[in-house]
């Protein structure tokens, strides 16, 4: 949570905060106009994106897991 925290990357969702004393542990992040990855399965949107639209989809949340990674 720490490394998220610091990061910085157009490919990370920005964490604010977190709280994990209470009986339900919550995480503040930034506004994903997109919705999350996971909505995007749900909802099927990736079925119809192209091969370079995957390839390209993929690469940004490597680099994204990186900086994360690194702490960026």
């Amino acid at each position: 949570m720490r490394a998220l925290a610091r990061v910085r990357h157009p490919n990370v969702v920005r964490l604010f905060g977190a709280c994990v004393e209470v009986d339900a542990p919550f995480v503040v992040m930034a506004w994903a106009a997109g919705g999350s990855l996971q909505q995007a399965l749900d909802e099927g949107r990736l079925a119809a994106m192209r091969l370079a639209e995957h390839l390209s989809l993929l690469c940004g949340i490597a680099r994204g897991m990186e900086a994360v990674r690194k702490g960026a």
